[in-house]
């Protein structure tokens, strides 16, 4: 029998803003299984809440929406942490990872 659960809940929520990332109907740069992560953050046309769905995705990946997943989805949450130390200094700065980025708009 199935049981709800606050970790079952936010474990499909993040299953889901994966696999809409991995869709990426929009088909920017960038987007797939091991660099998604849709929320609220800066963007290039100031803070926005970026979704999981067309109207609200603006190509901007917020490392922080799959790192701080990584309690629902460890073994996704991390092969976004490893491409994301990989792309070095583009998403890396002296603080840890920049709230957002764009690789569709170079930003």
């Amino acid at each position: 029998e199935y049981c709800p659960s606050y970790f079952h809940e936010m474990r499909n929520l993040t299953l889901v803003n994966r696999a809409y990332c991995i869709r990426n109907p929009k088909h920017y740069k960038g987007f797939g299984p091991d660099c998604w992560g849709l929320t609220a953050s800066y963007s290039v046309d100031g803070y926005a809440a970026h979704s999981p769905n067309e109207q609200d995705d603006k190509g901007v990946i917020s490392p922080t929406a799959a790192l701080s997943s990584i309690v629902y989805t460890p073994e996704y949450s991390m092969q976004v942490m490893r491409h994301l130390y990989n792309m070095g200094d583009k998403v890396f700065g002296p603080f840890g990872f920049y709230d957002a980025f764009s690789e569709t708009n170079n930003w």
